[in-house]
């Protein structure tokens, strides 16, 4: 997915939510890196040092992953069922895929909106502290894509929609 502009939050929302959605709905060769959002080191230090800004790109993931997930019919209990492991290479913990399995499962399960679920994320990452902690918060961004993206392997498939419902 090619790299947009990023000038504000709602930028960084919108382009975090879009790559989300195009790495678990797109082709299988989808990839998902923090690069294909923003390419920039500077701006990503920029953004995970801000407090208010730091958790935006983790709430786009995750309802990235959740309009993916609806898309294609993926329930609460299939995402519940998923058994992943972090990928090799990463820093993403067996805690953070447990985490990603429960926001994803319980959004789904309970239709969360989207403030309830920017809210649960918020609350999570206050409680641990990690507001200003890149690695915390990208490992979970990670472990958001890796749990949805296995529940719907183990799902088959219907047409994707895009992030506003529409057939692609």
């Amino acid at each position: 997915m090619a790299n947009a502009h990023v000038n504000n939050s709602a930028d960084l929302y919108e382009r975090a939510k879009a790559v989300a959605w195009a790495a678990v709905a797109g082709s299988p060769s989808t990839s998902y890196s923090m690069f294909d959002i923003i390419d920039d080191d500077d701006l990503w230090q920029a953004i995970f040092t801000t407090a208010f800004l730091s958790v935006i790109p983790l709430h786009a993931t995750l309802d990235g992953c959740v309009q993916a997930l609806k898309g294609r019919g993926v329930t609460a209990g299939q995402v519940a069922a998923v058994q992943g492991t972090p990928s090799a290479g990463t820093l993403v913990t067996e805690t953070d895929m447990a985490t990603a399995r429960r926001w994803l499962a319980d959004t789904l399960e309970k239709d969360f909106d989207h403030d309830r679920r920017q809210l649960m994320i918020v609350d999570y990452v206050l409680e641990n502290g990690w507001e200003r902690h890149p690695t915390r918060l990208s490992s979970l961004m990670l472990a958001v894509i890796e749990t949805a993206d296995a529940a719907l392997t183990t799902k088959p498939l219907l047409p994707a929609r895009g992030p506003q419902g529409a057939h692609l």
